[in-house]
């Protein structure tokens, strides 16, 4: 058992925030998929703001999920807090690795699961996904039980890293006013790129071709819109049509 030294509360903080700084080194690597949708900036000052952005942004989520664990050191001793840490860092993990996997197999998102066109994905792909997930719990778990019940010490600096997460965050919005251009969108792919990565366009669904067959073979009076209607003869119009008008 560790000694009451070791389980004060300032350390319990300085263990959690540890242990969702270690997570965030896994999800930098797991977003490096992202890349092959990226324009990389040409300019310098891009560059800069495409990295402070990238760290600073998902670093902020990180702290931001850091709060809960935090939260729950205020209560629990050391080793009530593995099994916390370790569900929130499944879920967290877990959520980008299946996201990754759908984005590089699909070109969808985890949250186009619970829309109409669900992204399909092959049985291999899906037991991939799976056996990931059940790698990343497996990771988790003995992350957190080597930080939380394992660890006498914490020599890294564990606060600095917190608070410079923000600063990248808010240093990429500085590079974006300064600038006075659309970072984000400048990220984005051509319409010929994204084709490329993603696949020709979806055709058309049968129903829509049916429906569309059916409007041509229909026998309705058909609608001549190159006659402008200034210029329409209205000659042969009866007497009392013209009246009225």
């Amino acid at each position: 058992m560790p000694r009451s030294s070791e389980d004060s509360l300032r350390f319990r903080l300085r263990a959690t925030a540890f242990f969702a700084l270690f997570n965030l080194i896994l999800v930098w690597l797991l977003s490096l998929r992202y890349l092959p949708m990226v324009r990389i900036p040409e300019e310098g000052l891009g560059i800069v703001w495409l990295i402070c952005a990238w760290l600073g942004g998902l670093g902020t989520l990180a702290v931001a999920l850091w709060l809960l664990p935090a939260l729950l050191s205020l209560f629990l001793k050391r080793r009530l807090l593995i099994w916390p840490c370790t569900v929130l860092g499944t879920l967290g993990l877990g959520a980008i690795w299946v996201d990754t996997q759908l984005f590089s197999a699909a070109g969808a998102h985890l949250a186009d699961l619970s829309g109409e066109d669900k992204p399909a994905l092959s049985t291999a792909q899906w037991a991939v996904t799976g056996g990931g997930v059940a790698l990343i719990a497996l990771v988790e778990l003995w992350l957190s039980w080597r930080i939380m019940a394992r660890a006498r010490r914490m020599a890294f600096p564990v606060w600095s890293a917190v608070l410079l997460m923000p600063i990248l965050l808010m240093a990429s919005v500085g590079i974006d006013i300064a600038t006075d251009t659309d970072q984000t969108a400048a990220l984005h792919s051509q319409d010929t790129d994204t084709q490329a990565l993603m696949g020709e366009p979806a055709t058309p669904v049968p129903e829509a071709r049916e429906a569309a067959t059916q409007r041509d073979q229909s026998n309705g009076p058909a609608i001549d819109d190159s006659v402008d209607p200034t210029t329409r003869d209205t000659g042969d119009m009866p007497d009392g049509a013209e009246e009225s008008q």
